[in-house]
């Protein structure tokens, strides 16, 4: 049963994070943009709807059915890929950050995506596991925020290469 709580609690936090990480697509599109980066904030507003469907599907699973663990997994796995995909895209000129932010973001999902597998696929949940990959998938969601305020014009400096 403890399985299916932390499920649960996984879900809300998914989409509570993305509306409030991934809302700068909405703000930062505007007036006076190049085509670079207005044709990047679409790319970027296309991950946000990905990510939000993502999360309305993790909202839907029943926490009490059996295969509750295997459904989380595959929305994960794919939340994953969606994040491998930033490192594909163009990023506009002058936005260099943004590269790093997205192999930050990309590397912390994968992470993330790995310690749950971890955590759900033991024959005992196992809760440290769990924690890490939360951990990992705040940060991943951390980078996408900070991407939106790079392109709002606020200077990111990385003052380590640390995780």
């Amino acid at each position: 049963m403890k399985k299916n709580i932390i499920i649960k609690s996984l879900l809300r936090g998914a989409v509570t994070l993305l509306l409030a990480g991934c809302m700068f697509t909405m703000t930062a599109c505007g007036n006076g943009k190049s085509k670079e980066v207005e044709a990047y904030e679409n790319s970027l507003l296309s991950f946000k709807e990905s990510i939000d469907d993502i999360g309305a599907k993790i909202d839907a699973i029943d926490a009490n059915n059996s295969d509750a663990s295997n459904e989380l997994l595959y929305y994960v796995d794919y939340i994953n890929k969606n994040f491998q995909a930033l490192l594909s895209l163009q990023v506009p000129s002058g936005y260099e950050s943004i590269t790093r932010l997205n192999e930050k973001a990309a590397d912390y999902m994968a992470s993330a995506s790995t310690y749950f597998h971890t955590a759900y696929e033991a024959e005992v949940f196992d809760e440290e596991a769990y924690n890490t990959a939360n951990t990992y998938y705040l940060k991943a969601f951390e980078m996408v925020n900070y991407t939106g305020q790079v392109l709002q014009g606020v200077d990111i400096t990385f003052a380590s290469d640390e995780n």
